[in-house]
C-alpha cells in the first residue's frame, strides 16, 4: 500500500465517521462527497445507517407512546397521547416508503407487527373507556 492509498483510505474513514461517503471519481479523477440526504446516497451505506437509526428512534418512540397510554388508562394523564401517536404513525409510514436492504426489511416488519399489536390494544382500551366498562 502506497502513502497515497493510505491517505485515501484514512480520508474515506474520516468522511464515513462524519456521515458522508465519497462519490465516484469524476472525469478529472477527483472524488466528491455525497451527504446522506443527497440523491447519490440513496442506496449507499449511509442510508442504511440512517434507516437503522430511524428504526431505533421509532422503537423508542413506540415504547414512550405505550407508556403514555398506560398512564392515561390508569388515570394519571387526562388526555391520550394523540400527538405522539400521530408522530409515530407518520414516521413509521415514512420509513416504509423507502427502499430498504433486507436486514432492515425484517426489522421494519417486526416494528410494524409490534405497532399493530399496540394500536389494537390502545383502540380497544379507548373504546372500553368511552363506553364506561
Amino acid at each position: 500500500m502506497t502513502t497515497e492509498d493510505h491517505k485515501r483510505k484514512s480520508w474515506y474513514e474520516d468522511e464515513e465517521e462524519e456521515g458522508a461517503t465519497p462519490a465516484p471519481s469524476g472525469p478529472g479523477g477527483k472524488a466528491g462527497v455525497v451527504t446522506p440526504g443527497s440523491a447519490g446516497a440513496a442506496a449507499g451505506p449511509s442510508s442504511s445507517v440512517a434507516a437503522t437509526m430511524e428504526c431505533d428512534a421509532i422503537q423508542s418512540l413506540m415504547e414512550q407512546v405505550h407508556q403514555l397510554y398506560g398512564q392515561y388508562f390508569s388515570g394519571l394523564e387526562r388526555r391520550p397521547p394523540n400527538e405522539k401517536h400521530a408522530m409515530l404513525d407518520k414516521r413509521l409510514k415514512a420509513l416504509q416508503a423507502g427502499n430498504q436492504p433486507e436486514h432492515l426489511k425484517f426489522r421494519l416488519g417486526a416494528l410494524k407487527t409490534q405497532y399493530a399489536t399496540y394500536r389494537d390494544l390502545w383502540e380497544r382500551k379507548l373504546r372500553e373507556k368511552e363506553t364506561g366498562r
